[in-house]
């Protein structure tokens, strides 16, 4: 069985009655909404990971961010090519503004 560890980044993006969230399309968690985010290239800091990821992911520039928490998480699945993996996902968790002039969010309804 594969084992490896990921790090991650991770922006909590709330208002009064929305919260963003993306749709993994690969890994262990396929297909799952998530917090937008993702892992370090070689180098960066958590804040510059956590602001190339929301740009790459969701087109959005981050104005503020805030560490709020650091979460611990193994999971168990099949990888690309069927074999048993194992991750352990460690999430740098922070809460995010979006730069005013980047706020515009595309919404989904339900079943979409």
């Amino acid at each position: 069985m594969k084992k490896h560890t990921h790090i991650g980044v991770y922006a909590v993006v709330k208002n009064d009655v929305q919260m963003l969230f993306i749709k993994k399309a690969r890994g262990p968690y396929t297909g799952k909404w998530d917090l937008p985010g993702g892992g370090f290239e070689f180098g960066e800091s958590p804040t510059e990971t956590l602001h190339r990821e929301m740009l790459e992911e969701t087109g959005l520039k981050i104005s503020r961010c805030k560490l709020i928490n650091v979460l611990s998480h193994t999971e168990a699945y099949k990888n690309s090519n069927n074999e048993d993996e194992t991750v352990h996902h460690i999430g740098i968790i922070y809460s995010v503004e979006i730069d005013s002039q980047n706020n515009k969010l595309k919404t989904y309804g339900d079943g979409e």
